[in-house]
């Protein structure tokens, strides 16, 4: 099956409604991604959120860490968790709650794909303050893990079963969550910085099986067959590292994630399109001579992404 991908990036395009007031909602930028589903009659719009870095003052926090965690506040959301208490860091003045969340309200979007690294760490203080948030959204969404969002660091007594049950609860939390479209199914890898699971791997298989197109939602990037150009650009960012998913980069394959890349590198692959986040900066390109990919930017940067799929 022809599957044609097209990508328009759209980069400072105020997502504001003329109508709404300077004040009611602070201006984010677009990426805009078009993705062709053969048959389609109408169209299917999804945002997609990701390393947003959520950091609120946490009463467990160990003070060694004071300075690690102050050190991160360039690409981080800092979020004050009393009314006494200031604002820091890169976006204070553009919350989760009292800023994003409005912003994905006011949109006419059919869900909202959450792409990993809402926390910047897993705290209780963190995690209450991504639940109220997704307590008034309005729309639809689905959540996909990353290793910031499940890891209690910076504790003086980390509990990581604590923090695994404080995720499970927040909402759906399983290896391979989906959405189905009708005309096509949204298949999201939770967790995608550690090797999908069997029963992951089992599930996206039974939804190939039913012979729609696939859109796959992960944290942690693909690496391309042919194109090494987003690995050059993450090992400039990232120390020499390519934090991608591949036989040449820092994700290593074990067998079922090795059948996963199988299914996307393949000829008749079953996806159309891979949406990712990760590496804090914006990229587009082919994964295979069949499936495209796009990285987005960063939402403590004020990107989110926005992707129509038609017919």
């Amino acid at each position: 099956m022809k599957k044609k991908i097209v990508l328009v990036s759209a980069f400072l395009m105020l997502l504001l409604c003329s109508c709404l007031k300077a004040d009611e909602a602070l201006p984010v930028f677009e990426e805009n991604v078009s993705v062709t589903v053969p048959g389609m009659d109408r169209e299917v719009t999804l945002l997609w959120l990701s390393d947003l870095h959520i950091a609120a003052d946490s009463a467990g926090f160990d003070p060694q860490y004071s300075g690690d965690i102050a050190s991160r506040k360039q690409y981080s959301t800092y979020e004050a968790v009393s009314a006494q208490q200031q604002w820091s860091g890169k976006n204070a003045d553009y919350s989760w709650e009292s800023g994003w969340v409005q912003v994905l309200n006011r949109t006419e979007a059919d869900a909202v794909i959450f792409g990993g690294d809402l926390l910047d760490y897993n705290c209780p203080e963190s995690v209450d303050l991504l639940q109220d948030g997704f307590s008034l959204l309005n729309k639809q969404y689905i959540y996909a893990r990353a290793d910031h969002d499940m890891l209690p660091t910076y504790q003086a007594d980390p509990d990581y079963q604590a923090a695994q049950d404080r995720q499970d609860a927040l909402c759906k939390d399983e290896s391979v969550m989906s959405m189905d479209f009708e005309d096509f199914y949204l298949v999201v890898w939770n967790n995608s910085t550690s090797n999908i699971t069997e029963s992951g791997l089992e599930r996206i298989k039974q939804l190939a099986a039913e012979g729609k197109p696939l859109i796959l939602a992960t944290h942690v990037p693909i690496e391309p067959l042919n194109d090494n150009s987003l690995a050059e650009a993450s090992k400039e960012a990232f120390d020499g590292r390519s934090l991608l998913w591949g036989y040449n980069s820092e994700y290593w394959p074990d067998e079922n994630t090795r059948q996963l890349l199988d299914l996307i590198y393949a000829d008749d692959s079953p996806f159309v399109e891979i949406l990712c986040g990760h590496l804090h900066f914006s990229w587009q390109g082919m994964v295979s001579p069949h499936v495209h990919q796009t990285v987005f930017s960063p939402a403590f940067s004020r990107y989110m992404g926005v992707i129509r799929v038609s017919g």
